[in-house]
């Protein structure tokens, strides 16, 4: 049995925003049952800040949302019920930006390597032509900074610390 959740997606002013990913926690992984494609997928919230995702198996289902700049301040649970279409609203929070610079050596493109903040987001940071790189939308907490690229090896990772008012650390070279 399945059913629907209807979301909108807000700033903390209650502004909707438009294009953030909606989709349930480990959607990539086994053990989620779905009697459709869109459920699978995740969705994209509209300009009204509004996204729906169908074909979710009834029970307890844990959403993960996902926008540059912002973030969801804790874990999102929701009940999906048989045969019925949920409405739910979900603010999320501006995030902090933690930012740094890539040092490679020379002959090397910084726009080759990969900068990963981690235990945060799977994604990794735009890295410029001059090696700058930052994350966006990041919630407080400690993370560790790591860099890769092709032939060179990393120096140790960089511990980094935003704290709870969103103060971001100081720049990362």
């Amino acid at each position: 049995e399945y059913g629907s959740l209807r979301i909108t997606v807000t700033d903390e002013e209650g502004a909707p925003l438009s294009g953030v990913a909606i989709a349930p926690s480990g959607a990539s992984r086994r053990g989620y049952e779905w009697s459709g494609q869109a459920a699978h997928q995740g969705v994209e919230t509209n300009r009204a800040g509004v996204g729906r995702l169908s074909g979710l198996a009834a029970g307890v289902r844990s959403l993960e949302f996902v926008m540059d700049g912002y973030f969801l301040p804790g874990e999102f649970k929701t009940t999906v019920a048989a045969e019925t279409e949920l409405s739910l609203s979900v603010k999320l929070r501006k995030g902090a930006t933690v930012a740094g610079v890539l040092v490679v050596p020379p002959g090397h493109a910084p726009a080759d390597a990969q900068v990963l903040l981690r235990d945060w987001a799977l994604r990794p940071a735009r890295i410029g032509a001059d090696g700058r790189f930052t994350f966006a939308g990041v919630a407080p907490g400690q993370y560790l900074v790591t860099a890769s690229a092709p032939g060179l090896v990393c120096v140790a990772p960089v511990t980094v610390a935003v704290a709870e008012d969103g103060t971001p650390p100081a720049e990362i070279t």
